[in-house]
């Protein structure tokens, strides 16, 4: 949260391991996704992970997929806005 980005204004240095870029893309993502964008994250290291050691690289991404895990995000994000914030 200290790393300059779209909405933390800050002369600290950029301390995101993917530098000035990761730090926008990850306050884009905790913006749009919430509490969700974490678990949105590991699915999507999870799913190159797969694609990885199953060597299939170089293989289009099927269409099917690539929804059904966008609805899955977003119904998770949606079941993650229901619990109630601590006060």
């Amino acid at each position: 949260p200290e790393d300059p980005s779209l909405n933390v204004a800050t002369d600290e240095p950029v301390r995101n391991l993917f530098g000035g870029p990761g730090a926008v893309f990850a306050d884009l993502a905790v913006q749009t996704l919430g509490a969700t964008a974490p678990l949105a994250m590991g699915a999507l290291l999870a799913a190159g992970g797969l694609r990885v050691w199953r060597r299939r690289l170089a293989h289009p991404i099927e269409k099917g997929r690539l929804l059904s895990g966008a609805a899955g995000i977003a119904l998770l994000a949606g079941a993650c806005a229901t619990i109630p914030a601590w006060e």
